[in-house]
Formats: C-alpha cells, structure tokens, sequence
C-alpha cells in the first residue's frame, strides 16, 4: 500500500494506493485501488482532481461514482483504475 500526503505534515495521509492485485499476464493490465481518506479538509479536492485525470477507458467496473456527489471530506472515496503495462 502506498499512501501519500498532500499537506504539510507528511504523517497525515489523504490518499492510499493498493497495488496488491495481480498484473494479468493475458491483458498485462492490473487493477490498482485509489482510496481518498474522509476527515481532510482537501479530500473532496483530491479527490475531484484525480477523477479528472482518468479517461472513461481506465476506469474499472460500473459502480464508480463522481466525486463531485459525494461528500469526500465525511465519507471518502475510492476508485478502481486499470494499468496497463507493456
């Protein structure tokens, strides 16, 4: 698990990455979990901002939902991303 800090206090963790599933060795690609931690006053910015970098083809599965619905600061959000390698 990779986790990240978007604040001055580098122990204060706002995003978690999961790169724990296995790289499909058929399609190369792996299934990486983005988690925005609830209880930052810049979750629901993160969050927001790593929602407009994905194209529609990156993104795993139909349960996802848009940050921007969702209270990210009291709930949190996550994400399911496909990564290819080559």
């Amino acid at each position: 698990m990779t986790q990240f800090a978007f604040t001055e206090d580098p122990d204060e963790v706002v995003v978690e990455v999961d790169t724990n599933h296995p790289i499909s060795p058929v399609t190369g690609k792996q299934v990486v979990l983005i988690t925005v931690l609830p209880n930052h006053p810049i979750s629901q910015e993160v969050a927001e901002r790593i929602w407009s970098l994905l194209g529609w083809e990156e993104i795993e599965g139909d349960d996802w939902v848009d940050p921007a619905e969702v209270n990210v600061e009291a709930k949190g959000w996550d994400c399911r991303v496909k990564v290819y390698y080559h």
